[in-house]
């Protein structure tokens, strides 16, 4: 396809034949230098005729040991009435792990009819057994398979949910964005995540904090409860000492309920390894927080013991070089890293700072939330005008926003819409496609300066350095993308020219 585009988007449009093959259809797009990187998506092509009304699943989003399970089924006309008839519920469990499926024993099928197009399953407790089966299942979900009889047409329709999930607690405690690393004297900034049972964010949920030595003393934390925000996320700092090697950081829910069922989530840190006697560690100023576009980020670096030599740091989004610049430094020891947000950065940038002390490299890593934003002004708004909305009946659509916007419209059926929204693109898939090309790994840092060269997904070519730095071109277990493949960039000195150098250059 045209390759040239002021916008960056490219569209292809593909007519089927006649007579299709039906099933799932694969589109492959090829682009980078030489056409070396593939994107792809799938899709079912099926002859298909939507069936004339919905149902619905709402079951609990967990299932603590004394949870009475109620599940109830919906459906309706699109138009809002309410079906009569018979819904069949058929309720299983399914292991989280080998996906192996088990019947809800004295509850396998059960049958109820609508009310005011309602239907609600209890299932049966099972005494003891049921606190038995609770520990085997724990982290597997209830899979609920429904169907619904219309009285009236005969129609049938089902519907399917796996959302209720097996748990000790209603939270789950995560610090899947802390580098499981410090450097000893320097505060660690340790990030949470507490998450409800089904995976969404917790807000509002007090939490104790405690950190350990690895000989068992309690250290000094800050603060030592804190509350989660809107997202569910909470940090705190812990105060390092140069004798620390490891350290244990407890995080535990504190809400009036049943004390067995607070959620506890432990992280062990080890001491950052290094050949020479020197350490370079960032303390970013935003502590974890989402960073407005149009903002400045201001990253505080400190360089022990203190250089005169400069240091410098990189911004990279998805492998892209945004922001490259040399540290300032005030009238205190520390130096600092400052630049601006751009739309571009959005949903998240990773921060590499590197300096040189006795010709040995120095460095640290970190990932700064972008908000999710495109364009700051690109917002629209829909306007409607319909006199009548009986079939082939005309009216009026109309679209406001700023000049130079991009605007895709779709028309479809209100009951197609309900009943197939999960293929339609939103801004959550948008960014999240976004965040699944990032080309570095975990949340920054790293055990040794090759780890957080390698997590940071680049590499130092210097004359001053006499470090030779490689590494698995593998993600790391702490990334989300384990196979993904990184970008290799290269940062030489102004004398260095080589074939493989210029080579580099050209892969940019």
């Amino acid at each position: 396809t045209d390759n040239t585009t002021a916008t960056g988007m490219f569209s292809l449009s593909y007519s089927f034949p006649a007579s299709p093959a039906l099933g799932v259809w694969n589109a492959i797009v090829s682009y980078g230098f030489r056409f070396t990187q593939k994107t792809n998506i799938t899709f079912e092509l099926k002859e298909y005729v939507p069936p004339s009304f919905s149902a619905r699943i709402m079951a609990p989003g967990v299932i603590l040991p004394d949870t009475i399970v109620t599940v109830t089924v919906e459906a309706k006309y699109p138009y809002g009435r309410p079906i009569q008839g018979l819904v069949t519920c058929k309720f299983k469990t399914r292991n989280a792990n080998t996906g192996q499926v088990w019947p809800y024993q004295r509850a396998e099928s059960l049958t109820e009819e609508l009310v005011n197009g309602n239907a609600t399953f209890t299932l049966p407790s099972r005494g003891r057994w049921d606190q038995y089966l609770h520990s085997v299942y724990l982290g597997s979900r209830l899979v609920v398979e429904a169907e619904v009889l219309d009285k009236v047409t005969g129609e049938r329709v089902t519907a399917e949910d796996d959302s209720a999930v097996y748990a000790h607690s209603p939270y789950r405690v995560s610090f899947r964005r802390t580098d499981p690393n410090f450097r000893p004297g320097a505060p660690k900034v340790v990030k949470v995540d507490v998450t409800y049972a089904n995976g969404q964010p917790a807000a509002l949920v007090p939490c104790t904090v405690k950190a350990e030595a690895g000989n068992g003393f309690n250290m000094p934390v800050d603060p030592d409860v804190a509350v989660t925000d809107a997202r569910g996320r909470l940090a705190f700092a812990v105060s390092t000492e140069g004798q620390h090697t490891l350290i244990m950081a407890k995080v535990e829910t504190l809400l009036p309920s049943e004390p067995g069922q607070q959620a506890v989530g432990q992280i062990f840190l080890s001491v950052f390894r290094s050949r020479s006697n020197a350490v370079l560690y960032l303390e970013s100023a935003d502590s974890g927080k989402v960073v407005k576009v149009g903002g400045i980020v201001s990253i505080r670096v400190r360089i022990y013991p203190p250089t005169f030599s400069p240091g410098y740091y990189i911004v990279t989004h998805n492998g892209q070089v945004k922001r490259f610049g040399e540290l300032y430094r005030d009238v205190s020891s520390y130096h600092f890293a400052r630049f601006s947000v751009t739309n571009d950065m959005s949903p998240s940038v990773r921060v590499l700072v590197y300096a040189f002390h006795e010709g040995h490299l120095l460095a640290d890593s970190l990932v700064i939330e972008v908000e999710e934003a495109c364009l700051e002004k690109a917002a629209i708004t829909i306007e409607t005008d319909f006199k009548s909305e009986r079939p082939g009946a005309n009216g009026s659509v109309k679209i406001l926003g700023s000049p130079g916007t991009r605007v895709g419209i779709l028309g479809i059926n209100k009951q197609v819409s309900e009943l197939a929204s999960e293929g339609l693109l939103t801004s959550n898939k948008m960014f999240a496609k976004l965040k699944s090309h990032d080309m570095g790994c975990g949340p920054g840092g790293g055990s040794t300066i090759r780890d957080v060269l390698s997590n940071f997904g680049v590499i130092v070519i210097s004359q001053q350095s006499p470090d030779v730095i490689h590494e698995d071109p593998r993600c790391r277990p702490l990334s989300r993308h384990p196979s993904f493949q990184r970008l290799k960039r290269s940062v030489e000195s102004d004398t260095a020219s080589t074939a493989f150098l210029d080579e580099c250059c050209s892969l940019a």
